[in-house]
């Protein structure tokens, strides 16, 4: 009993260790913002990662979300073992400053290698971070996973990502689960095939999974997250991605027949 309750002791030393080196910090881009921040304890210049989570962290908050499998601060300990500074905007929401104001915080860093500045993002949080591309050339790529839109029309829609496209000039990580809801599956689908009318640079890859697999920080797409980002290369099981078709006039009107 002695020794469990030692070991048990020891793990809550080495967890509270852990979660000091994640701090929040206050910044400002047209509004005030958080994040959690969390940098290697190595010297030198580090590349820097912006995650922009799944909007359920937003509903639920984060103790719901790390019940259902989904711990942010497990994230940020792999990117961090990576040897990248982390930032996650929290309280996000719907707020696209929040990531833009994110990257321009790293920037002013110290410890940030400026050129190797990546974003990663999932679900809304992905759709989020393509929204910021026109004030952010200096990003050296972007991860997409399982993007979907946030509304039918206006900013958070289809016609405002087309308007950003001309100045997507950097490589696409897009990843998908082949398993998650059927409204989804559409649009996240329409959305790669926009990008690959466009002549985007996107490498492509699926799992035979749901939404909640790219929750898991010990997943199998998290190496190719990392390949993907240190070598620009394609990763291992890359396809083409789904058969592109030539979008429609009317394909806005189209999508209003997806069950949001």
């Amino acid at each position: 009993m002695r020794i469990k309750l030692i070991f048990f002791f020891a793990i809550a030393i080495a967890s509270s260790v852990v979660a000091s080196t994640i701090d929040t910090v206050a910044y400002t881009y047209a509004g005030n913002f958080k994040a959690w921040v969390s940098i290697p304890d190595t010297p030198g210049k580090h590349p820097v990662l912006v995650y922009n989570y799944d909007e359920y962290f937003d509903w639920a908050g984060e103790r719901a979300a790390v019940l259902r499998g989904y711990d942010i601060r497990k994230f940020m300990e792999t990117f961090v073992k990576w040897g990248y500074i982390c930032i996650v905007p929290i309280e996000r929401h719907h707020k696209v400053n929040a990531i833009k104001g994110a990257v321009f915080y790293a920037e002013k860093m110290t410890q940030t290698d400026k050129s190797r500045i990546h974003l990663v993002g999932i679900s809304e949080g992905a759709f989020l971070s393509m929204l910021t591309l026109d004030v952010l050339p200096e990003v050296a790529s972007i991860t997409l996973i399982a993007p979907i839109t946030i509304h039918y029309s206006g900013y958070y829609s289809f016609p405002e990502a087309l308007r950003k496209m001309p100045k997507m000039t950097l490589p696409i990580l897009y990843l998908v689960g082949r398993e998650d809801k059927i409204w989804k599956m559409k649009i996240t689908t329409l959305l790669y095939q926009l990008l690959k009318q466009e002549n985007k640079t996107v490498t492509y890859k699926e799992y035979d999974e749901e939404r909640r697999f790219f929750w898991d920080s010990s997943s199998s797409f998290m190496t190719d997250i990392h390949q993907f980002i240190e070598n620009k290369t394609r990763i291992k099981g890359a396809t083409p991605g789904p058969q592109e078709v030539p979008v429609s006039q009317n394909i806005l009107q189209e999508l209003l027949g997806f069950a949001h």
